[in-house]
């Protein structure tokens, strides 16, 4: 799935458009109040998990802890009448699993950090960025195809990585440890 794409067409601007062409009587539409909120829902999501700038952070009184509270309560509740009535959920039952994991994960993280005195929390920060550019790194200096390659090349990967890039992602990726380091 290209993620670009999606943010695009899970978009307030595509909610609101929605909004319009049903005003407007538009052919088709007429049912289209669901999709318009959860387009809206997405969008709020989408936003909520990609705060990057300090002057945006979460802090405890944040409408973002409530976003994502909110769609966690929906993937529980559709979860559920999928469950007892056989309703159609709206994402396959390993994507609602993992919406699940991902959005309890980040709740209890945002609610441990800012009750340990971090001021606020960036969400956009908490993503697996930094280990897919390692990994694409160390692929990039072997010679292996395939996605699965023996532990051989591996350790010549990391050997040849290793002079590449430096700090506490390598040291993770080699099982070292910094205990200095701190969030």
């Amino acid at each position: 799935m290209n993620v670009r794409l999606a943010v695009q067409l899970l978009s307030r601007s595509v909610a609101t458009g929605l909004k319009v062409y049903k005003r407007l009587q538009h052919p088709g539409l007429e049912d289209s109040d669901g999709t318009a909120q959860f387009t809206s829902l997405v969008n709020d999501l989408f936003d909520a998990l990609n705060v990057k700038l300090p002057r945006f952070g979460i802090r405890s009184s944040s409408n973002e802890i409530e976003v994502i509270g909110e769609f966690l309560r929906l993937v529980n509740v559709t979860e559920q009448n999928h469950i007892r009535e056989g309703t159609v959920m709206f994402a396959s039952q390993v994507t609602m699993e993992s919406l699940r994991v991902t959005l309890a994960s980040v709740l209890d993280l945002i609610r441990d950090l800012l009750s340990k005195g971090a001021q606020y929390v960036l969400t956009g920060k908490l993503n697996q960025d930094p280990l897919e550019r390692f990994f694409g790194i160390t692929r990039s200096f072997g010679e292996v195809a395939d996605d699965a390659p023996s532990p051989i090349p591996k350790r010549q990967q990391r050997r040849r990585c290793a002079g590449y890039e430096r700090g506490p992602l390598l040291a993770a990726a080699t099982a070292r440890a910094y205990p200095t380091d701190s969030i």
